[in-house]
């Protein structure tokens, strides 16, 4: 099978860490004398790699339009049940206004969110 089949078939199953890696994997096992279980094997990791990257891409992208959604100022509307909850002390009164819980978790994801991944790193 030539090659340009192997790639385009790849393309279709959406295999796209397989098919960025074909070239590179195939030289090292062919240089390395490695058994096919080993050349497949590779190409299973990468694409499991490049599916852990894009998912990560995808929630950081998401965390960056929550963040600016966001950005208005404190609304008690906005305010997820779960930072009632979590503000409530054992008397059974807020503490702390929820507008500041969110305020603080606004703060975590933008940390997260000046986090860069670069492709290719691992």
């Amino acid at each position: 099978m030539e090659r340009t089949e192997v790639l385009d078939m790849m393309g279709t199953l959406k295999l796209f860490g397989m098919k960025i890696a074909y070239d590179e994997t195939l030289a090292t096992a062919i240089k390395r004398k490695h058994e096919p279980q080993r050349f497949v094997g590779d190409l299973l990791k990468a694409e499991i790699s490049e599916k852990q990257a894009r998912s990560i891409r995808y929630q950081m992208t998401i965390a960056k339009l929550r963040l600016a959604k966001g950005k208005s100022g404190c609304s008690h509307h906005s305010v997820p049940s779960l930072s009632n909850v979590a503000t409530r002390p054992a008397g059974g009164t807020n503490s702390v206004p929820p507008c500041f819980v969110t305020r603080a978790i606004k703060s975590r994801i933008a940390d997260f969110a000046a986090l860069s991944f670069h492709e290719g790193s691992h």
